[in-house]
């Protein structure tokens, strides 16, 4: 029996691969966009993961071009009580092949992973970095928002932004 927690009504928007673990009361708040967990993955207790959010529309936006998923690769781990968090629109989490992460790490938007690396416990890796290294070190900034997205978002809902003006400024190309 599977003791963590599918936050969400769509179930088919967790996506896992061949022999997956998951922790117990670990929350994958699946109703926003996908979790994607690839082949022996492990994910702690107590985790939380929380992709983009999603907005339900009539017409024929192209969901896949805003609501990214959180991305996890192949042979990671992933410590008891890590927070891993890409909450607004167009935000996304990258993890790729054969990384750990340690404990009570805090992975927030925009973040990206590279193969082989190793989170110590208790790192919180900023806002749109990429990271790599055994210890994770900076590497660079992650790759800016896409003009096109956030152009469909202020033509549905004008003005409306999730983001302070200045940082839709700032990724406008």
């Amino acid at each position: 029996t599977d003791d963590y927690k599918l936050i969400g009504k769509d179930h088919s928007k967790l996506k896992k691969g061949k022999h997956v673990k998951i922790g117990a009361f670990t929350k994958l708040m699946i109703q926003r966009a996908k979790i994607i967990l690839d082949d022996y993955t492990i994910v702690g207790q107590s985790c939380i993961m929380q992709p983009s959010v999603s907005i339900e529309t009539g017409d024929q936006l192209s969901t896949k071009n805003l609501f990214k998923p959180i991305s996890i690769g192949k042979h990671v781990s992933i410590g008891d009580h890590c927070v891993i968090q890409a909450t607004q629109i167009m935000d996304y989490v990258t993890i790729e092949d054969h990384v750990h992460v340690g404990e009570r790490a805090k992975i927030e938007k925009g973040v990206i992973i590279k193969k082989g690396s190793i989170v110590p416990p208790d790192t919180v890796l900023q806002p749109y970095t990429v990271w790599e290294g055994q210890p994770v070190e900076f590497v660079d900034h992650a790759p800016p928002i896409h003009q096109a997205p956030m152009t469909m978002m202020e033509s549905m809902f004008g003005n409306f932004s999730m983001f302070p003006s200045d940082t839709i400024e700032q990724f406008k190309i």
